[in-house]
């Protein structure tokens, strides 16, 4: 049984827009969006753009501190009838050991120097 049938077995519709967008195409879509604003400013001032491109690309996939960041985690907060506290208690150090990791390996990997 494919993909189609298997949805259509079980009455979603052949035209479902929430289907067509995964998570992982929004988060892709987001970066594409928040890439350009820091690529080309950090080109102008002679640095390269790839350690802010790739500060922007963690940043969207730190994505665990809420219910609403990513939608299995409403799925989970439903069905293991977790609060909203639960996720911000869990979520919350771990997108802050998170984000000074990258942050300290990306300063460590691309020092900010100018390029001539």
């Amino acid at each position: 049984m494919n993909c189609a049938s298997a949805a259509k077995s079980r009455g979603v519709p052949d035209t479902a827009p929430e289907y067509a967008l995964s998570p992982a195409t929004f988060v892709a879509l987001t970066a594409q969006l928040a890439v350009k604003p820091f690529g080309k400013p950090s080109t102008t001032l002679g640095l390269d753009p790839q350690p802010f491109v790739l500060a922007v690309l963690f940043g969207c996939n730190l994505c665990y501190a809420t219910p609403m960041g990513y939608q299995t985690n409403l799925l989970v907060m439903s069905a293991a009838g977790y609060k909203f506290s639960d996720f911000v208690r869990a979520g919350l150090p771990l997108l802050i050991l998170m984000w000074v990791t990258l942050s300290g390996l990306l300063a460590m990997q691309y020092p900010l120097s100018v390029t001539p």
